[in-house]
C-alpha cells in the first residue's frame, strides 16, 4: 500500500492542518454555499474567493500545481457542458445569430457563470480534502450526524480502492512481463476480458473481507471515537472565516 494520490498532503504540518476538521468542513462548504449565491456580474466578489483560497493555499504549504493538476481531472468535463450554455434552447428565448446584443450577453453571463462557480467549487474541494485527513472528515461527519451507511461507504471505498488499485497493477505487470503493449484495436477484447476479471477479484475479494469482519462480530457499525469540543483558537478562526465570507456576500451585493 504505497499509494496516497487522494490525501497526499493531509499530513503536513502547517496552521490550516492544525485546525479541526469541523471547522474546516463548516468554513469549505460555506464558501461554496456564499459562492454559489453571489451573482455573477459581481466580479470583484470572486476576486476575492479566489484570493482566499490562494491565501489558504499558500499557509497550507500545499502545491499549487498539486491542485491545479487535480483540478483538471473535472474541469474538463465542465468546460464541455458549460460551452454548450450560450447556445441551447430555454422556455423564453431561442438564441439567434441575429439575436440583440443583450441577450448574446446574456448567455455568455450564464456561460461564465457555471464555470467560474464550478471552478471555486472544485478547487475549494481540493483544498478541503488536502489539509484534512479522511478518517478526520469522516469522524466530522459522523459528529454532524450524517447518516451511518453514507458515512461507512465512504469508510470503504476509502480502503479499498487501494486493494483494487494494487490488484490492478499486478495484473499490468503481469502483461508488461509477457510483452503485452495494448496499442491497437485488436487488443481490446483482451483488455475488456481483463476489466472482467478485475471485476471479479475485486468482488471476491469484498466478499472473503465481509466473512472476515462477520467473524470479528461485524454489527455494521463503525467505531468512530467521539470528537473533543472545539476550542477556542477553533471557534474564533471559524467566526472569523465565517465573518469575512459574508462581509464580501453583502459587500457585491
Amino acid at each position: 500500500m504505497h499509494h496516497d494520490f487522494i490525501d497526499k498532503y493531509s499530513n503536513l504540518d502547517s496552521p490550516v492542518h492544525r485546525i479541526d476538521s469541523r471547522v474546516k468542513i463548516v468554513f469549505f462548504f460555506s464558501l461554496i454555499l456564499i459562492c454559489v449565491s453571489t451573482p455573477i456580474y459581481h466580479i470583484r466578489a470572486f476576486f476575492l474567493y479566489f484570493l482566499i483560497l490562494i491565501a489558504i493555499l499558500t499557509i497550507s504549504k500545499i502545491p499549487i500545481l498539486h491542485v491545479l493538476r487535480k483540478s483538471l481531472v473535472i474541469i474538463p468535463f465542465v468546460l464541455i457542458i458549460a460551452l454548450f450554455i450560450p447556445f441551447t434552447e430555454t422556455s423564453e428565448t431561442v438564441f439567434r445569430f441575429n439575436d440583440s446584443p443583450d441577450l448574446m450577453m446574456n448567455r455568455w453571463l450564464l456561460f461564465w457563470n457555471v464555470l467560474v462557480k464550478a471552478f471555486i467549487s472544485i478547487i475549494t474541494l481540493i483544498l478541503l480534502n488536502s489539509v484534512t485527513r479522511f478518517d478526520d472528515t469522516l469522524k466530522s461527519l459522523s459528529a454532524f450526524r450524517f447518516p451511518i451507511v453514507l458515512i461507512n461507504m465512504l469508510s470503504f471505498f476509502y480502503r479499498y480502492i487501494f486493494v483494487i488499485i494494487d490488484e490492478a497493477e499486478r495484473m499490468q505487470r503481469a502483461l508488461v512481463s509477457r510483452l503485452f503493449r495494448g496499442r491497437s484495436l485488436i487488443h481490446a477484447k483482451v483488455i475488456g476480458d481483463l476489466l472482467a476479471i478485475l471485476f471479479l477479484r475485486s468482488y471476491e475479494r469484498g466478499e472473503r473481507v465481509y466473512l472476515a469482519m462477520c467473524a470479528r462480530g461485524w454489527d455494521g457499525q463503525l467505531l468512530i471515537v467521539d470528537k473533543k469540543p472545539l476550542i477556542l483558537k477553533d471557534s474564533a478562526a471559524l467566526i472569523i472565516g465565517l465573518a469575512a465570507l459574508l462581509l464580501i456576500r453583502l459587500w457585491s451585493v
